[in-house]
């Protein structure tokens, strides 16, 4: 077999060289630039703790174990944990905790369900705190958006309004008995507006 010549040599490496390049640049790069950790997976203990608590009734430490995991999110991912811390601390009756807590949310980072829940959290502190005028103001004006909360946000509304003075409107889904019972024997409640409110014709 003929050897081959210098000039052979340098074309083969430099096809060779072609077709590995591509192949090298898909890699990916395991130098300088290693990814960080997930910071939620880093904190999950606290989470853990945070809920353990809660489920036996200590909403101070849960509260704490929630601020704990917010302080190590980045801004944009802490919401729900200070809407929880929130929450724990106006469970654990202190008004003034959960409204801090609750300032921390970083804005626009919620839902309809979970800014619902952090308006909740502001009036119930400002009941609390014996300032019914201002818990009016802290709920939505409506709750037809928001079915899973709607009760609570009305009858926050009623204690509100009862507080200051004010006349408490009838509740938009207001309940009464059909004129009819289930096999059972209790009576069916059926609300007259809403999502589940019966045709104008069954009432």
């Amino acid at each position: 077999m003929p050897k081959l010549t210098p000039p052979i040599v340098r074309i083969a490496f430099l096809a060779l060289t072609a077709m590995l390049l591509p192949a090298c640049a898909s890699m990916p790069n395991f130098g300088s630039t290693a990814a960080e950790p997930d910071p939620t997976l880093a904190r999950m203990p606290d989470v853990a703790e945070a809920r353990s608590a809660w489920l036996r009734g200590d909403f101070v430490a849960a509260s704490q174990a929630y601020e704990r995991a917010a302080l190590a999110q980045p801004a944009s991912r802490a919401g729900d944990y200070w809407l929880a811390a929130a929450e724990a601390a106006s469970a654990a009756k202190d008004p003034d905790r959960a409204l801090q807590l609750a300032g921390r949310v970083p804005p626009n980072s919620f839902d309809a369900e979970h800014l619902g829940r952090l308006q909740i959290v502001r009036a119930e502190s400002l009941l609390a705190k014996d300032q019914p005028y201002e818990a009016a103001k802290a709920l939505p004006p409506s709750s037809n958006h928001l079915p899973q909360l709607a009760t609570k946000i009305e009858s926050l509304r009623a204690r509100a309004l009862f507080a200051g003075g004010e006349p408490v409107p009838a509740p938009a889904a207001a309940v009464v008995a059909a004129p009819q019972s289930n096999a059972g024997g209790a009576a069916l409640l059926l609300p007259l507006s809403g999502n589940f409110a019966p045709p104008a014709e069954a009432v």
